[in-house]
């Protein structure tokens, strides 16, 4: 309590503004509401709608390295500390030849993360990384954005509590250090009519602050292609991606020799995109988990019904129909729904029939006019069996973790976030979910062919009840510094109550 008052107090008598830069948006797809609360900053996905800057002809040639002479180190070390709005780069080289130009950018980056939770569990994370960017004639971008730390401490509750975690890390037994490393990167060449791509990240679809139901982004990030037709109001856009499925040939077959040959799997979306106004926007997709055979080229057509083709494919794939809209009533304001739907059968769609597999997600976003304060209230509720398949190659996840609502089946949650900019440098964050679930068919892991009834009502089994508070103060004390206090609370049914604390660091040049 001492460390969130003294940290108040200082908040109150800072204040630092940060450049507003014009970007080029490359992003493959981008909900417009989402979670701003974040307990570490590596948990802050990279927004590629922001990350390569718009670049003029006119443009005179520039090398700028922090590190090139003397006198421009101690320049370097000066606007390091600074707190003016200017920010600066590693390296910065802008070339332009008759119509031709080019802008390349390195930037590195550092942090510390120091957690400690009330069941007397801490570690600390130190992490280092690079980024880097390049804009030729606006036409062809790219970026490559990668991160590597190690946890010290109690290893073993960092492995399984971090949110870091989504995927492979390296935990030598000889060693007190657990490693982890990330990377995502993309490169794009745009038209006047559209993009292609190929990279590595994760996406999220439709607009939510708990969690997407449709596509999350709370795994490890996956290598894909994409690529988007624009025609006007109207745009097409398709990505198919390379997962890794949850367990290895090795594991399965006791291959001795200890190879991990892992099975292939493949993540495709085909998403149609109207927007008739600036107000309104409403979609239309299908997505697609395959395995155990290459890449299938029925579904590289965007403009095609998939699920029409998977029933041709002897309905050995998992295909999940989804749409949504966002309609924006006001400035900074927005009311968006979501939904997706697994199995369909006309005659038993208002029935409690298991194959009733469906997820619905609702809720209003209200912001003041100045972007500084914003509210959001969310709905969510998903049918017991979806995300689960009688194939383990087409269970609808990545690495182990799900990739469809992050609490899995089963379920309702109600969820609310505030978004404050306290001062300009300054935000605050809150974030409340409560959510029931049941414990029949909760989860992507089991195979539905396992259920014990071909019936199933809502919360069906055991039910638990969890409610999740996150509070988050980020203060950017400097131009290239900020910090990060957290607080996470976590209370499951009624006795159990944890409760976690979070320092965080990071610097950016």
């Amino acid at each position: 309590m001492r460390i969130y008052i003294l940290f108040f107090i200082i908040l109150l008598y800072h204040s630092n503004g940060v450049a507003e830069n014009h970007y080029i948006d490359i992003s493959w797809n981008r909900p417009q509401v989402i979670s701003n609360c974040n307990l570490q900053y590596l948990r802050e996905n990279l927004d590629e709608s922001k990350v390569i800057s718009n670049i003029k002809q006119n443009q005179s040639e520039e090398f700028d390295f922090a590190l090139y002479s003397f006198t421009k180190f101690k320049s370097s070390i000066k606007n390091y500390f600074a707190k003016s709005q200017h920010s600066h780069d590693f390296l910065n080289y802008r070339t332009a030849n008759n119509n031709n130009f080019a802008d390349l950018r390195i930037n590195v980056l550092a942090g510390y993360t120091y957690s400690n939770s009330s069941k007397e569990d801490y570690y600390d994370f130190i992490y280092k990384g690079l980024k880097l960017t390049g804009n030729i004639n606006n036409k062809l971008l790219f970026y490559g954005y990668w991160w590597a730390g190690h946890f010290s401490g109690n290893t073993d509750y960092a492995k399984y509590n971090s949110e870091l975690v989504d995927g492979w890390i390296k935990d030598p037994e000889d060693d007190d250090f657990v490693y982890l490393d990330n990377l995502s990167a993309k490169i794009t060449y745009k038209t006047f009519f559209g993009s292609l791509s190929i990279g590595r990240n994760k996406y999220s679809i439709g607009s939510n602050i708990g969690s997407s139901i449709i596509l999350n982004d709370d795994c490890n990030e996956y290598g894909y292609f994409s690529g988007k037709i624009e025609l006007g109001k109207l745009s097409i856009s398709l990505m198919h991606a390379s997962l890794i499925a949850d367990s290895s040939k090795s594991e399965l077959y006791n291959d001795l020799s200890n190879q991990k040959t892992y099975e292939d799997k493949f993540l495709v979306v085909h998403n149609i995109d109207w927007r008739p106004n600036s107000k309104l926007h409403l979609f239309i997709g299908e997505e697609i988990i395959y395995g155990n055979r290459a890449i299938d080229l029925n579904y590289l057509l965007p403009h095609t019904f998939y699920r029409i083709i998977e029933h041709n494919l002897r309905d050995r794939d998992n295909v999940l129909i989804f749409c949504g809209v966002n309609w924006k009533f006001f400035t900074n304001s927005c009311l968006y729904f979501n939904f997706i739907l697994d199995e369909m059968s006309k005659s038993k769609f208002f029935s409690n029939w298991w194959g009733n597999k469906y997820a619905v997600q609702s809720g209003i976003a209200i912001g003041s006019g100045d972007s500084s304060l914003r509210w959001v209230w969310e709905f969510t509720a998903v049918r017991p069996w979806l995300y689960t398949h009688k194939y383990f190659i087409n269970r609808f996840s990545h690495d182990g973790v799900g990739l469809g609502f992050q609490e899995g089946s089963n379920l309702i949650q109600f969820s609310t976030e505030i978004n404050w900019k306290f001062r300009k440098n300054i935000f605050c964050d809150f974030n409340l979910a409560f959510t029931r679930q049941g414990s029949i068919g909760n989860s992507f892991t089991i195979n539905y062919e396992d259920r014990p009834s071909d019936y199933v009502t809502w919360l069906e089994g055991d039910i638990s009840d969890k409610l999740a508070i996150k509070t988050v103060l980020t203060w950017q004390f400097l131009n290239h510094h900020g910090l990060k206090l957290s607080l996470q609370t976590t209370k499951l049914n009624v006795e159990d109550i944890e409760n976690e604390i979070f320092i965080s660091y990071f610097t950016y040049y």
